[in-house]
């Protein structure tokens, strides 16, 4: 096996995105043990939707006919969807909130809170990686990376920028008490946001460039049905109990 500058770089973006992820994990579980989730409740069943949701969502988004080989789904230097990876953590965290719903909700928001600074440390080294996925481009907001022959837009770059902001404001709003799910809909909707916005200065993959547009705003649905249960949630637990206690606030 040779071992080119490519597949080095393949590597490091691995290690930054697995190292994003488990500082991730680690901070939202200690969160969620602090409003009473267990924690190792679904800590596996997390991890490999995660993993699963994430090579599958890039082999659609790329080449499909890849699916039809099982091993395709192990090569993590190929490629993640974050969306993907959002997707098959959602569904374990939706089988499991069949029992316990509450768990579910707080443990979503936890991730939340901390899921834009993972975010931002597998993009902001993207000149490490060799490419910040942008389209050529003579503007002034232009990058022209080490070893490359045109400036382009640093998607990437923008992308961890707008993660860290995004992150500072969870931070801000989870220092407050927040209603179950409240703070998973808020990233939800934000990155939906900010992904839909990135997306012209980005290179066009093989999928058409409507499926990500799509994507975005399937998400964002997502993001603000769970911000309207959040609201309803917060009206009831405000609402003056029939003993005539005043309710409590929202936890």
């Amino acid at each position: 096996m040779v071992l080119t500058l490519d597949a080095l770089r393949s590597a490091l973006w691995l290690v930054f995105a697995f190292a994003g992820y488990w500082l991730v994990d680690y901070l939202a579980r200690r969160e969620a043990r602090g409003q009473g989730v267990p924690g190792d409740w679904l800590e596996w069943w997390l991890a490999l939707g995660a993993l699963v949701g994430g090579r599958v969502g890039h082999i659609l988004a790329t080449n499909p006919a890849l699916l039809t080989s099982p091993m395709n789904l192990v090569r993590l230097t190929d490629g993640m969807s974050f969306w993907g990876a959002l997707t098959g953590g959602g569904v374990a965290l939706a089988l499991g909130g069949v029992r316990r719903p509450r768990w579910s909700l707080l443990l979503a928001s936890a991730y939340a809170i901390y899921l834009p600074f993972g975010i931002a440390l597998a993009h902001l080294p993207c000149p490490l990686y060799g490419a910040c996925g942008g389209k050529a481009t003579t503007g002034p907001l232009a990058v022209l990376l080490p070893g490359a022959e045109v400036a382009r837009w640093p998607s990437d770059l923008y992308e961890g920028l707008g993660a860290l902001v995004l992150g500072g404001v969870l931070l801000r709003l989870s220092a407050r008490p927040q209603p179950p799910g409240r703070l998973a809909g808020f990233f939800l909707v934000c990155y939906a946001v900010l992904d839909a916005w990135l997306a012209p200065t980005r290179l066009v993959g093989a999928s058409p460039a409507w499926m990500g547009t799509a994507v975005d705003l399937l998400f964002a649905l997502i993001g603000l049905a769970f911000l309207a249960y959040s609201l309803r949630q917060g009206k009831e637990d405000h609402a003056p109990r029939p003993d005539g206690h005043p309710g409590l606030p929202g936890v």
